[in-house]
């Protein structure tokens, strides 16, 4: 029953769907992964606001965490009225409140989409990495410029997320993060993936189920 609600309440906020996914900006890759903010909330990185939430928390053997992350469009702090080109990119941000926000489990899907030609995996944080496949293997195309090896002021391999390891199976692709973090995404139609289990640092499993529509209730 907890599992429901957990998972039954994510639902809501959810992402857009993958089709929509867009990849991340260095900019927004360390605004979304440094620690390093103006009066609690706002980014010293992009000057937009970075929030995060637990909505709810299940004590137990592995404790379970509901998270959600505001995740900003990249919208400039001002454009030229009389400019075509700040007009475009203007509506061009705009567009992106249909993509970020808050969301919540926006790791469950991974793949290609139409916005790029390379294989797209998405953090719970709400960052997007892009990796080239090559002899079944992830090799990390997102600039390093956005990436950091910084935690708490701290520097540590385990947060450097260029230290990332993607690896394909068959219809399997097995996604280890810097912090020994695995996430298993198996083949759900073609260059589309969905998450079905993670594997803890600790050894712990989390796996997930979904109902015909593809949203996840346990």
């Amino acid at each position: 029953m907890r599992w429901f609600l957990l998972l039954g309440f994510s639902v809501r906020l959810l992402a857009s769907s993958f089709d929509d996914v867009v990849p991340s900006t260095p900019d927004e890759i360390f605004s979304l992964t440094s620690d390093l903010l103006v009066e609690g909330f706002v980014s010293a990185a992009s000057g937009q606001i970075l929030l995060s939430e637990t909505d709810l928390h299940i004590r137990g053997a592995q404790d379970l965490l509901l998270k959600r992350t505001y995740v900003p469009p990249q919208i400039l702090g001002r454009y030229e009225d009389k400019d075509k080109l700040d007009r475009l990119a203007l509506g061009k941000a705009l567009l992106q409140l249909e993509t970020k926000g808050w969301v919540v489990n926006p790791h469950l899907w991974a793949g290609y989409n139409r916005h790029s030609r390379y294989f797209q995996v998405r953090d719970p944080q709400g960052f997007v990495l892009e990796f080239e496949i090559r002899g079944g293997r992830g090799i990390l195309e997102t600039s390093a410029y956005g990436c950091s090896n910084l935690r708490a002021g701290e520097p540590s391999s385990a947060a450097d997320i260029r230290n990332i390891e993607l690896s394909v199976e068959g219809n399997w692709v097995k996604v280890i993060w810097p912090d020994g973090m695995q996430r298993l995404y198996a083949m759900q139609y073609r260059g589309v993936y969905r998450l079905e289990r993670e594997v803890l640092s600790n050894g712990k499993v989390i796996r997930y189920e979904y109902n015909a529509q593809g949203r996840p209730f346990s």
